[in-house]
């Protein structure tokens, strides 16, 4: 599921369309969750997992300095992104975009596509593509973008009460933010993530639970360490002092507070 889960997100940040009937204006309940219109968030009904970027809000532009000169076409999307939502179940992952023209975007992702060894095709009218065993389509309506597991299809309908509680937990103004009903793998019950910048840094919170003492509070540990370990490959210093893991039970709570010049590049004389 993660697998898939990191295929649909690596898709939908790259920016890419179809064109088809895609059901972005589904009827359904009134769900109200943060920045997520009710006819995207009504057709999440199979997700263990949503995680939701507000892009027009989060200031993709100040990455654009890192962003290499032969991926220039994802520099000139960027400003043009409204949200971006994945949804990921045991079988079906789903994500949506808006505010992704299409020809620019079907220009780039055909650019982008072979480097990343992913082929695409037209398939009765929608756009695929294609990794290894994985298969999306890419369908085009209204301004939006959907993009469906080819071999598991979403039933649609909107979230169970779980999930829609653990969204509830999300403040309205975050910028962006990460539900989980569970990852057994790790042990970890549930789950909610969300971030929201400020003037000098990106405030992050986590909160995460577990049926076995510890497990949380080790699990949260592990995201600002690898945090860490992909800032310094990008010759990033990340400081300790930026993060605090506190516990209450089997469960635990990250809140990171990181500064949101880190990502500039620092000319050299």
């Amino acid at each position: 599921m993660l697998t898939r889960l990191v295929v649909a997100a690596a898709l939908i940040l790259g920016g890419c369309s179809g064109k088809s009937d895609a059901p972005v204006t589904a009827s359904g309940e009134t769900l109200g969750f943060p920045f997520i219109p009710d006819p995207i968030a009504n057709q999440l009904g199979d997700a263990n997992v949503i995680i939701a970027i507000n892009l027009g809000q989060f200031g993709l532009k100040r990455f654009e300095p890192m962003i290499p000169d032969m991926l220039g076409c994802v520099k000139e999307l960027l400003g043009k992104v409204g949200i971006a939502v994945v949804g990921s179940g045991e079988k079906a992952t789903q994500g949506f975009v808006t505010g992704m023209p299409e020809e620019a975007t079907k220009k780039c992702v055909g650019a982008l596509a072979p480097l990343l060894g992913v082929k695409t095709e037209d398939v009765q009218g929608a756009f695929q593509l294609t990794q290894g065993d994985n298969k999306y389509q890419m369908v085009w309506k209204d301004g939006v973008v959907s993009i469906k597991d080819v071999a598991n299809p979403p039933k649609g309908g909107a979230p169970d009460q779980r999930i829609r509680g653990l969204v509830a937990q999300v403040p309205k103004d975050a910028e962006g933010w990460i539900v989980s009903g569970g990852f057994p793998k790790y042990k970890i019950t549930q789950s909610v993530a969300w971030l929201k910048g400020t003037a000098q840094t990106w405030h992050l919170e986590v909160t995460a639970e577990s049926n076995e003492p510890g497990v949380a509070k080790s699990w949260l540990e592990g995201i600002p360490r690898g945090f860490k370990e992909g800032a310094a490959r990008k010759g990033i210093t990340v400081e300790d002092s930026w993060f605090k893991v506190t516990e209450t039970g089997n469960s635990a709570k990250l809140v990171g507070d990181i500064p949101n010049d880190i990502f500039t590049p620092v000319e050299s004389n």
